[in-house]
């Protein structure tokens, strides 16, 4: 009786993956729970090392990065004529700069890891699925296509969008660094209301660009 279970459960268990093989050695956890823990703890530990390196290469990148742009904007700043600064307005030149150098700083890195994570995800779904149903790998094929398709689409709107959001953004910051630099002049001739009408019209302009910016930002994801 017993060599015929054997016989009968020799090619289920062949049938078996490796992790399964590893995890049918371990006892049941009704009667020993202790090498389930360690196991798990092990998992847990390799995660929290990934996530560590992940996070320091990040770290890396970024600072390398900031720190080579800030260079670089420096250097053609200081270098520029006098001719620049009387095109180029100086909220502009600030916008640009702070925007720029805030975003490598600040969003890009976040962006990097989840960009990172989806792509195992997506991968390590599909292969998974895929071995069960490998009927899905034809479906998944039509919706890459169709992301592809959706995306070609937005990337062109997103960057046009955000153009108008940065640029809507520097008449803000010339106006509010004009107030301060001629606050004297301002007050002898009581013309606050106009600077005030300016800042409330230039402040609904740039409202204006950044919620449809973030309004097609948000509706695809």
């Amino acid at each position: 009786m017993y060599s015929l279970q054997i016989v009968h459960a020799a090619p289920h268990i062949a049938s078996w993956s490796p992790i399964s093989r590893f995890f049918a050695r371990f006892p049941d956890p009704g009667v020993n729970v202790y090498p389930w823990l360690i196991a798990f703890l092990v998992f847990i530990i390799v995660e929290c090392v990934a996530y560590l390196i992940s996070q320091i290469f990040m770290l890396v990148i970024t600072y390398t990065a900031g720190k080579g742009m800030f260079k670089d904007i420096m250097t053609k700043v200081s270098n520029t004529t006098f001719h620049y600064y009387d095109v180029v307005p100086i909220g502009r030149l600030m916008n640009r700069m702070t925007s720029d150098v805030a975003t490598i700083d600040g969003n890009i890195s976040n962006q990097f890891l989840i960009v990172a994570w989806q792509a195992i995800a997506w991968v390590t779904s599909i292969a998974v699925i895929a071995g069960a149903t490998p009927l899905f790998l034809a479906f998944s094929f039509i919706i890459t296509l169709a992301f592809i398709f959706i995306f070609l689409r937005f990337l062109p709107t997103s960057q046009s969008l955000r153009r108008l959001e940065m640029t809507s953004l520097s008449p803000l910051m010339s106006n509010f660094g004009a107030l301060l630099n001629g606050l004297t002049t301002v007050r002898a001739f009581c013309a606050q209301s106009q600077f005030q009408d300016r800042v409330v019209a230039v402040t609904d302009a740039f409202q204006a660009m950044d919620h449809f910016y973030w309004y097609v930002d948000w509706s695809t994801r």
